[in-house]
């Protein structure tokens, strides 16, 4: 995602926008919510993406347009 935000094609950069990436605190996950309403969760190899690994999730939700312009930002 941040290849395509940084040099992707204008229409791949604007639905990359409409995504949100959830971060969780705790343990290691990021969760990519599509504008479409699905969402794909990464966690380490081994784990169960399905399962809390904790009793209490903690997450932050980074907007896809801030995304973008962050990655612009930075690079």
């Amino acid at each position: 995602m941040s290849e395509i935000a940084i040099g992707g094609a204008s229409d791949a950069v604007d639905d990359v926008r409409g995504h949100g990436f959830q971060f969780v605190h705790g343990w290691r996950e990021l969760s990519a919510h599509t504008p479409e309403g699905t969402v794909k969760r990464f966690v380490l190899p081994g784990q169960l993406a399905s399962h809390q690994q904790a009793p209490h999730r903690i997450a932050g939700v980074v907007k896809g347009e801030a995304f973008v312009n962050l990655m612009k930002d930075l690079f």
